[in-house]
């Protein structure tokens, strides 16, 4: 078995930070936490990076088969948290 390459996060914080803490703050700003314009952004550029139509966070999987009228169709994808 192959072992995972090491991340320095300190390393990739620091260059992200800027961005990131800029995105955060105006978040927090906005209290949109929960379908804000930043979470709808992030879902279509994470649709985009897969290949896919659209997209969606979900809490867990039962909204993804019972949810939004029995799941996502034509292309859209469900991002869950597991």
């Amino acid at each position: 078995m192959d072992s995972l390459p090491f991340i320095d996060l300190k390393a990739q914080w620091k260059k992200l930070e800027p961005e990131l803490s800029k995105a955060m703050l105006e978040t927090a700003a906005s209290s949109q936490y929960i379908l804000g314009p930043e979470v709808r952004e992030l879902e279509l550029a994470l649709a985009e990076y897969v290949g896919a139509r659209g997209g969606g966070f979900l809490s867990n999987l039962y909204f993804f088969f019972h949810g939004r009228g029995g799941g996502f169709k034509g292309g859209h994808t469900g991002f869950c948290r597991y």
